[in-house]
């Protein structure tokens, strides 16, 4: 046990130090946009701004998000963060809502002129969670207020009532977009992952009964159609009545955009690695907001983490690869920077419920492997692709970036290690 107090605290300074001192300052003094409000997230490997005239839902609901987390993680600056939440929330508010049809654009112009009026369910998500988080750090009544009427449009309009869950792909009137490409006719884990995290922070933010009753109902869902038990593996795709499909790259997602920035498509049963693991973190986390008795879906998430450190996981380096078929075969060995920011977490989140130690074990050597490789020197923020020894495929911060996967990583590691180094003083 005293190896692993000294290596936590180790590991919980460099942290610490790392995203105090170089990711919040990186984005704190580069994205706000000055001229039109609102936050610009697209930087070159160097950190300088790339001339790109579009502004995406979900990365500027990530950065209202992340300044809201900053302002309640850095009460000497609770000003400056809550001023920086506040001018992306103007913007969001003004430019990206709908008042003709309600609900929130897919993408605007860098002046708020609209681009893309598409009512897409991922998106929708990332407005409730990065809403209910600004009220929860600023108490503004008005954020709130349009957290619950984003919920409310959302379940309105997005709701299959024949098949369960959510439509995910929608014009700007709400209608159903087209089969193919256009994603009308699926649905996916991705989406129904991030889905429960804005949910989670929603009923924390209003404490309201429906938001518990459809965070229950979503869990229960995932839980019952989405993942496939005996080997402890999410499934990727599927149509409209939850039956698993091969997989494509849908229209307006992070695939679909990064696959014209030097990424092919996947073959039709390939599922990133990183799924399991940011679900099986953020279904522990929920339960325990909605009260739920402890280790309520331990089972599972268990089972789901160790499917990854068992098929998906470099033992010798670290890290997680990019993905892998349902049999445990890896298809691609490259490695992805919010994979594995999610898979830090939930090795902390195992270990801190079952005291086992390869998953803290586990955790330091992906953290090496992390620091080492997947840190830009210039900006200090994660290059987005490697390879499994560490080589850098792409550095850019473009299209769909921002301080969302890594911050999150950053601050939950050093909440759990907190606790963690903690217990560990209390057990010697």
């Amino acid at each position: 046990m005293e190896k692993y107090y000294h290596q936590t605290d180790q590991v919980l300074q460099e942290i610490s130090t790392y995203f105090t001192n170089r990711l919040v300052p990186f984005w704190f003094n580069n994205c706000i946009d000055e001229k039109f409000g609102g936050y610009i997230t697209n930087f070159d490997e160097t950190g300088n701004p790339m001339e790109i005239n579009q502004k995406l839902i979900v990365p500027q609901t990530r950065m209202i998000w992340a300044m809201s987390m900053y302002a309640l993680r850095f009460k000497n600056r609770e000003k400056q963060f809550l001023s920086a939440a506040k001018n992306g929330f103007d913007f969001f508010t003004k430019h990206f809502w709908d008042n003709e049809y309600k609900g929130w654009f897919w993408s605007v112009a860098r002046d708020g002129s609209l681009i893309d009026g598409a009512k897409i369910l991922y998106g929708q998500c990332f407005a409730i969670y990065a809403l209910s988080q600004y009220y929860l750090s600023s108490h503004d009544e008005k954020a709130l207020e349009f957290a619950c009427l984003s919920f409310d449009t959302l379940i309105k309009f997005a709701t299959d009532s024949f098949n369960g869950g959510y439509y995910e792909n929608m014009e700007r009137d709400w209608t159903i977009c087209e089969t193919g490409y256009a994603g009308g006719d699926r649905k996916s884990m991705d989406i129904y992952i991030h889905f429960i995290e804005a949910l989670s922070v929603l009923f924390a933010a209003s404490g309201e009964h429906i938001h518990k009753r459809k965070l229950e109902e979503l869990l229960l869902l995932v839980n019952s159609k989405m993942i496939q038990k005996k080997q402890g593996c999410v499934f990727n795709q599927f149509d409209l009545a939850f039956n698993p499909i091969p997989a494509y790259y849908v229209k307006r997602t992070w695939n679909s955009d990064i696959e014209r920035n030097r990424i092919s498509s996947p073959p039709p049963d390939a599922v990133p690695f990183g799924y399991n693991v940011e679900l099986a973190w953020l279904m522990n986390k929920a339960t325990t907001i909605l009260r739920k008795p402890d280790g309520f879906y331990l089972n599972l998430t268990k089972k789901l983490v160790d499917y990854v450190l068992k098929y998906g996981f470099d033992n010798e380096r670290g890290g997680i690869y990019y993905d892998g078929t349902h049999d445990g075969i890896v298809l691609r060995y490259d490695k992805e920077f919010w994979q594995n920011a999610e898979l830090l977490i939930a090795l902390l989140d195992m270990y801190e419920q079952t005291g086992l130690k390869k998953y803290i074990e586990a955790f330091f050597i992906t953290w090496d492997f992390c620091k080492n490789f997947f840190i830009n020197k210039n900006t200090g923020e994660w290059n987005q692709l490697v390879t499994k020894e560490g080589a850098v495929l792409i550095d850019e911060l473009i299209v769909w970036r921002s301080a969302y996967h890594t911050s999150r990583s950053m601050m939950e590691c050093i909440d759990r290690l907190t606790r963690i180094k903690a217990k560990h003083e209390k057990d010697e």
